[in-house]
């Protein structure tokens, strides 16, 4: 189950948990109509969870282009001979690039 199928899972229990018997959890006051308080708690910080974890996947997807477009040959695995202008891998386009983790290929 992905995580918004989830979230919207926990959002239709709201309407069902009347039925459900309460194992008296402390939090039942804020329950009532609108359903068991900590299964409304767990979709909120989900759904925060989520929104949060696309930005990162952004930025990261963004910061990554960067250091290729920066990071040319020296930052990519395919890159062995300092010497060289492009791997035997790619063309001017870094077609076939792969991040080398910040390796350093003059340290052993």
């Amino acid at each position: 189950m992905k995580t918004d199928e989830l979230i919207e899972a926990l959002g239709r229990l709201k309407v069902q948990t009347g039925s459900l018997a309460c194992l008296g959890c402390g939090h039942e006051h804020n329950c009532g109509v609108h359903g068991c308080a900590i299964m409304r708690e767990a979709a909120v910080r989900l759904s925060l969870y989520e929104h949060a974890l696309e930005q990162v996947a952004k930025e990261r997807d963004t910061l990554f282009a960067q250091l290729k477009r920066l990071g040319g040959c020296m930052g990519c695995t395919g890159h062995m001979n300092p010497e060289a202008r492009l791997c035997t891998d790619c063309d001017e386009t870094f077609c076939a690039w792969q991040w080398n983790g910040g390796a350093s290929h003059d340290r052993p």
